[in-house]
């Protein structure tokens, strides 16, 4: 993130961005955590600590991206609540793919 949306005369990494050509940062609104986080085993250890650990350390660091989640709507209970979700659900033998994006509120 510090690549794509840092400020260039303090971070390193967005010093490199603009090194290589780009100084403005990219308009960056929105950012997903996760991928597919309903599946399998994923929702135990996303909503016990990866939601919260990435959520916090990025809304710490770039206060006005909006964060979305990869679950299904509270499955699991996620804290902090998100505002924002996608949900992609899969289904054999045709793969059908629904792309749900929402407010939580």
């Amino acid at each position: 993130m510090h690549f794509a949306i840092g400020d260039p005369r303090t971070n390193k990494w967005a010093a490199l961005r603009a090194k290589y050509g780009r100084v403005a940062p990219f308009k960056v609104e929105y950012i997903e955590i996760g991928n597919e986080d309903h599946l399998w085993n994923a929702p135990a250890t996303y909503a016990a600590y990866r939601w919260k650990a990435f959520h916090d350390a990025l809304l710490a660091e770039f206060p006005n991206l909006k964060i979305i989640a990869t679950t299904l709507y509270n499955d699991p209970v996620l804290t902090p609540t998100p505002k924002y979700g996608n949900s992609v659900l899969i289904t054999f033998p045709s793969i059908i793919h629904l792309l749900v994006e929402s407010s939580f509120r």
